[in-house]
């Protein structure tokens, strides 16, 4: 049988920061997933760049809009929505 370590710290949710959000053993509410409020901004104003930029996109038609679409949309796999609602 394999065991499998859980993680104590993880990655900034904001994938261009490599700084750590440790797991809040004690207390109450959301656990971070983020480093920093800095962090979330920009998550969040990147994401929404993101989303923008692929809408305007889509109403475009040449080769090299479908690359920067292809492009955008890879982008934002790493953006994904966050569900602030807790389960």
């Amino acid at each position: 049988m394999r065991t499998t370590t859980i993680p104590t710290a993880l990655r900034c949710m904001n994938p261009t920061c490599s700084r750590m959000c440790d797991f809040r053993a004690h207390g109450s509410g959301r656990q971070a997933l983020f480093c920093s409020g800095t962090c979330r901004a920009a998550y969040k104003r990147t994401r929404e760049s993101l989303i923008l930029e692929i809408n305007a996109r889509k109403l475009r038609d040449s080769a090299v809009t479908d690359v920067v679409l292809a492009n955008a949309r890879w982008a934002l796999i790493h953006y994904p929505e966050l569900n602030d609602r807790r389960p």
